[in-house]
């Protein structure tokens, strides 16, 4: 489980997750022969929680448990921004069992899935993020562009919930109005710092470390910032 959130600018995005890895089942960590029994929290291990489609145009971040994503290998492979969205679209309608009425009546509570895929548009020459909710029994999915002035801040996973309780709605707001330059990532970054280590006092899902990825105008392939 992860803490994504999601800096939405006409001139880039910037999508970041918390590093901190909690399992809810039992896991067998790649290359590290480490078996993890469920309910187990790892600090710093990384499991990975971005995910780039073929030639990086999109960045997906994913606040759950990555292996319920099934459609992750398949938009690994993909370029084109629309295939990419409808494979993700796709996978949250197979995922309804609003059918099986029966088994519904049987459960108490459905566990939310939570993404974010962001990406520029070269047609419309704009940003957009797409938010995708999903389980059993609803399906939710919400574009969002990117306006000429400040920025739009989207955040989904553990720590969500809290994030504008944490910071402050109105040190939120003038953090996203302000919000003008890639020149000026470093401190934008430095920001998000703070959001990840305040966050992290309070909710012991989230790390307070986080990684992420950018694109830019001038390079609309995500890439790494640390």
């Amino acid at each position: 489980m992860h803490f994504i959130i999601n800096l939405l600018h006409k001139d880039f995005s910037i999508l970041l997750s918390d590093k901190k890895a909690v399992f809810d089942r039992p896991v067998t960590v790649k290359g590290g022969k480490v078996a993890v029994s469920e309910g187990v929290t790892i600090e710093n291990l990384e499991a990975q929680s971005i995910f780039l489609t073929a030639c990086s145009t999109v960045a997906l971040g994913i606040a759950g448990n990555a292996h319920d994503h099934v459609y992750i290998d398949t938009v690994q492979r993909i370029t084109n921004i629309d295939d990419v969205l409808k494979s993700i679209r796709s996978h949250m309608e197979c995922f309804l069992q609003v059918a099986d009425r029966s088994d519904i009546l049987q459960q108490q509570s459905w566990l939310e899935h939570q993404s974010i895929a962001t990406f520029f548009d070269p047609i419309a020459s704009a940003y957009f993020s797409n938010l995708f909710l999903f389980s059993k029994i609803h399906n939710h999915t919400r574009l969002y562009r990117s306006f000429n002035s400040g920025a739009i801040l989207i955040h989904v996973g553990p720590g969500s919930t809290i994030f504008e309780k944490i910071m402050g709605r109105s040190t939120i707001e003038v953090f996203a109005s302000s919000v003008s330059s890639v020149d000026l990532v470093d401190d934008y970054l430095e920001w998000f710092s703070d959001v990840f280590r305040k966050i992290s006092e309070v909710d012991t899902d989230v790390g307070k470390d986080f990684t992420g990825v950018i694109s830019t105008r001038e390079s609309p392939n995500f890439v790494h910032i640390n």
